[in-house]
């Protein structure tokens, strides 16, 4: 309504020039009045507050007076107990603006809305165009418990950001830090300090390099929160970790699954209500999952930013951290977590000159759990050969050993356990055992 008041003053004014002008009558604006007041549109007038011991200012000023002035203020503060301010200002001669502190300690106040009320002592000469008195509605809310994080004790902690291939040369880097779960939301964790001297010791014994004390958080002071309310659909939303590695500055890392809802979460043209439907609808592959005490991120789903480069194309992307495979994250305390990882490369078929033998070439690596493997050749008409066949071998063995499903879908690198089952389906016969 204030936009047709204005309006509404603007055409008075201009009927009223517009009349002066036919009558030939002038007229003269008012001269304000000499004195003291609250400067309009500068003071507030609600504020919520904390607990604590604080203070907010108010704005005075003066008009028509240069000279040294001072002037008594008047307010109900016995009546809202907790609350002080100074009996008067002084201006000094010329000094036309003055800032005025008022006080109050929170930790002795009653949860309430205080309605305070300021003014000038009587007999003092006020600017009718200003404020004569303040009133301003302080609020002291209900306090809310808050519920501490419990110290969980030390996890393993499997670096998925940066040394899993976002920097090639890198060693994996796995060290213990503290785990902590929020006593508000089971579910919610965060790991103490992820990136801070224990993080630097893992890079000097990986690397042989010492870190300078501002390439990490050597601080120990920042968290990494982890979302895994929904074990199936763990997320990590966008946060600081201290690290910087290199010139395009500290390091922000998230999950796929925790960037997706962070963009829908700050979407403007999305509402409110339709937000946690827009969620629900992300690709499962894009999350996290939390099962029997170990966290796993899939392939490809940690990511790292760098928000502050002078880079404007590094500025504006998101970089993969984990592009070596699956990562184990984190091991819950006390939770021991086996690495029965199996990865062949097939490099080809060569002959060999002196003998003529034909022979397969390839190259195996195996998790740090693996005692004893299996490998074999076999020839197919579908040229689905070699190694593709081994692991079709491998998952039948282990499957006739009772290890379960879920640990050939991990040892086979499969997200899905779908995936799994062709590979468990296949007759032995044609193997070779070399």
């Amino acid at each position: 309504m204030k936009f047709y008041k204005y309006s509404l003053i603007a055409a008075l004014a201009l009927s009223g020039a517009l009349s002066a002008c036919s009558d030939d009558v002038e007229y003269s604006a008012a001269a304000p009045t000499p004195g003291v007041f609250f400067p309009v549109n500068a003071n507030i007038s609600k504020l919520t507050i904390e607990p604590v011991a604080g203070s907010f200012d108010i704005e005075v000023a003066r008009y028509g007076y240069t000279e040294e002035q001072t002037y008594n203020f008047t307010n109900n503060f016995s009546e809202n107990a907790g609350f002080t301010m100074p009996a008067s200002v002084t201006f000094a001669a010329e000094e036309m603006e003055k800032t005025v502190t008022v006080s109050y300690d929170g930790t002795t106040m009653t949860p309430g809305v205080y309605n305070l009320k300021i003014g000038f002592a009587a007999n003092q000469p006020v600017n009718a165009f200003g404020e004569t008195e303040l009133n301003i509605a302080v609020t002291l809310p209900e306090p809310v418990e808050v519920l501490p994080w419990n110290d969980l004790g030390e996890c393993t902690f499997t670096d998925p950001f940066i040394s899993q291939g976002l920097y090639s040369g890198l060693p994996k880097l796995t060290y213990n830090v503290h785990i902590e779960e929020s006593g508000d939301t089971p579910g919610l964790y965060r790991l103490v300090a992820p990136y801070g001297s224990a993080f630097a010791q893992a890079w000097l014994a990986g690397t042989g390099e010492e870190l300078p004390a501002e390439a990490y958080d050597s601080a120990d002071e920042l968290y990494l929160e982890i979302h895994a309310e929904d074990p199936e659909k763990v997320y990590i939303l966008p946060q600081i970790i201290g690290v910087t590695l290199d010139a395009d500055g500290v390091m922000m890392c998230m999950n796929l699954a925790g960037l997706r809802i962070s963009n829908i979460m700050n979407d403007s043209e999305i509402p409110d209500e339709n937000k946690e439907a827009e969620i629900a609808k992300l690709d499962e592959d894009y999350f996290g999952t939390l099962k029997d005490g170990v966290l796993t991120l899939p392939n490809r789903t940690s990511l790292v930013a760098f928000p502050y480069s002078t880079d404007t194309e590094v500025q504006g992307n998101a970089y993969y951290g984990n592009t070596n495979g699956a990562v184990k994250m984190i091991v819950m305390p006390g939770v021991v977590a086996g690495d029965y990882a199996a990865e062949a490369q097939y490099l080809g078929q060569f002959t060999n000159n002196n003998t003529g033998e034909t022979l397969a070439i390839g190259t195996f690596s195996f998790g740090e759990d693996v005692v004893a493997a299996k490998a074999g050749i076999v020839w197919q008409a579908d040229e689905r050969k070699g190694f593709h066949t081994m692991r079709r071998t491998l998952a039948n063995r282990m499957l006739a050993s009772d290890v379960p499903i879920d640990t050939i879908k991990e040892v086979l690198g499969h997200s899905n356990p779908d995936s799994t089952k062709p590979y468990i389906s296949v007759e032995l016969s044609g193997l070779k055992e070399c």
